[in-house]
């Protein structure tokens, strides 16, 4: 049987293992050299891409633009790699956690639970990893619409890029494999990241369904002779199999957060800037031009990014809220005095929330999405009062 990560994330993990960040048992050199020369590239181009910012005498506010949301997301997208490649094998572990045979379905239900995560975080790769090759494309295209922009991205460069030199061609090569490098690398973790909160929603969910028909039927009722007895052992036995479950589910929680919190954080943190300055780039432009298009998709995709984040840890929060009440709706009342402690028990566990963080700090909500947004946009009318 497939695991069901490996179904979810089959794209990702694809990706990841081109660019050396994920391998199995012991890397070879070959690929070590690839994954840190590309990782280096990627480091030099955010490094000449800020020295111009600041050298840069005659950089107009298209251009100033442009740069800033490049450095706002290459800038993340290094730090996220970083994090990555420093913490591989304990990532890789994290990733593959609910691929272990114990979390396999055991009835119709949690297949059907099983399921709908692997579609729904299939579906959400492909998006994410499509808007992204489309925004890569408008990106590296933008010279041919714009013959004063020799490149995509204005970097400092030791040596004029004369028109039809190969210097100017070598240069938008190397421009264009960064580009590419970071937007797929670092946006293919989005539905990675993501996506493994939804399993932790789903596995809260077959703990919840498997609480409340804990007998199959929710009547807990065997005959024997001319008795009708509970069985009391029995669903004993599968209400401490719910509290190993719920268990395993705060193990994950806790690795999760050790792995991805601070990724997630300095996600939000380009975010913030990149939808500013997104915004008032299209204010600057001609709604018709390719300038206006770049913005208007790069903005999409930065947004679609975090609210990824937002959307499903909203849903694991909401999930978690609700374990509770699945065990007042089993027939708790129904069991004898040791079962209903082992109930009681559990609903003392329950009483953790379950919650994902960026930094530790702050929770990832909807509400979280919002601040982001306002805080963007308070930031475009101070930059509109500047200009």
């Amino acid at each position: 049987m497939t695991s069901i990560i490996t179904d979810s994330f089959h794209l990702t993990i694809l990706i990841l293992r081109c660019v050396g960040l994920y391998y199995n048992g012991k890397q070879s050199l070959a690929m070590k050299i690839w994954k840190y020369s590309v990782y280096l590239l990627s480091v030099v181009m955010v490094v000449l891409a800020l020295f111009n910012l600041f050298v840069e005498e005659n950089i107009d506010m298209l251009q100033l633009n442009q740069l800033v949301v490049f450095l706002a997301e290459a800038s993340s997208g290094v730090v996220k790699i970083l994090l990555f490649m420093k913490n591989g094998s304990r990532i890789k572990k994290c990733i593959h956690f609910f691929g272990d045979r114990r979390f396999e379905p055991k009835n119709e239900e949690e297949k059907r639970i099983l399921d709908e995560c692997v579609r729904l975080c299939r579906r959400n790769v492909k998006i994410i990893v499509g808007a992204l090759a489309f925004t890569d494309v408008i990106w590296n295209i933008l010279p041919l619409w714009n013959p004063a922009s020799a490149l995509p991205v204005k970097i400092w460069l030791p040596f004029e890029l004369i028109p039809g030199s190969p210097t100017l061609y070598l240069a938008r090569f190397y421009v264009a494999i960064v580009l590419t490098y970071d937007g797929i690398v670092t946006t293919s973790l989005e539905p990675l990241i993501g996506g493994l909160a939804y399993h932790i929603t789903a596995q809260i969910k077959i703990l919840k369904y498997n609480i409340i028909y804990l007998d199959g039927n929710n009547t807990a009722k065997t005959e024997i002779g001319n008795r009708s007895t509970t069985n009391y052992k029995k669903v004993r036995e599968k209400l401490i199999q719910c509290i190993a479950h719920h268990n395993d589910i705060l193990i994950f929680v806790a690795e999760f957060e050790n792995c991805f919190s601070w990724c997630i954080f300095w996600q939000l943190a380009g975010t913030t800037f990149g939808l500013c300055f997104c915004s008032v780039g299209m204010t600057w432009v001609s709604p018709t031009s390719v300038n206006a298009m770049m913005f208007f998709v790069t903005y999409a995709v930065i947004s679609l990014q975090l609210f990824f984040y937002c959307h499903y840890g909203t849903l694991l929060y909401e999930e978690n809220n609700g374990l509770i009440d699945a065990i007042y709706m089993s027939p708790w009342y129904k069991y004898d005095a040791a079962t209903r402690k082992i109930f009681i028990t559990m609903m003392e566990c329950s009483k953790v929330s379950i919650t994902l963080t960026t930094g530790k700090i702050i929770t990832l909500t909807y509400d979280t999405f919002t601040s982001v947004l306002k805080t963007s946009y308070s930031l475009i009318a101070v930059l509109n009062n500047y200009h």
